[in-house]
């Protein structure tokens, strides 16, 4: 099994959540979770993590050190990110072989945050992204993309709904395979976009 760190907020990452703990390859060693006047969907996932016995890591830039320490005696070997909204310092991702994001952009388009917003504003490609985690944001190869086509009905909020559910679609297809090596992550050619920092 692949002894894992979830590094969650909001709906998407609970709904990630939930899809690994009915995994039978996953072992989740760790839920990192927002501070808790950045957090959503706190409640359903603490909920999981308590009857699932799963420990809860607040996120806190004053206790880095400690969150470091937490995360070395995990014993995780993956740490993968949905939806969490602060960057991760290189030192805490080299505790892992495999530190990985999933991005509700087409990447290298729109990251950052809002990218349900901005292939409105600027015809920018909208999908979901797996891939490999930098301390630079939204960077490091792509392990797998998804288009996700916009209506003429669409709007942020449905885009929104679609980019999330696109996401656990390709987290289902693309993040145990890669993890037993068949897929070969790849660097985009396109030079894509950039609009928002993270919080």
């Amino acid at each position: 099994m692949f002894r894992t760190i979830l590094a969650i907020n909001n709906r998407n990452g609970y709904n990630a959540l939930r899809h690994l703990i009915e995994s039978k390859e996953i072992s989740l060693t760790g839920i990192l979770v927002h501070p808790e006047n950045k957090r959503l969907f706190f409640e359903e996932i603490s909920q999981i993590a308590k009857t699932e016995s799963i420990p809860i890591i607040v996120w806190e830039r004053k206790k880095l050190i400690e969150i470091e320490q937490q995360l070395k005696e995990s014993g995780a070997k993956v740490l993968l990110s949905v939806n969490f909204g602060y960057l991760i310092p290189q030192v805490m991702l080299d505790i892992f072989p495999y530190s990985l994001n999933l991005h509700t952009g087409f990447l290298p388009w729109n990251k950052g945050s809002h990218p349900n917003v901005w292939p409105f504003i600027d015809d920018s490609p909208a999908g979901v992204t797996l891939h490999i985690m930098t301390a630079e944001l939204d960077s490091g190869r792509v392990i797998s993309r998804k288009l996700v086509p916009l209506l003429p009905e669409d709007n942020a909020k449905t885009l929104y709904v679609k980019l999330e559910g696109a996401s656990l679609e390709l987290l289902k297809e693309s993040f145990i395979p890669f993890l037993k090596g068949e897929i070969e992550p790849f660097t985009p050619e396109e030079v894509g976009s950039f609009h928002t920092p993270i919080i």
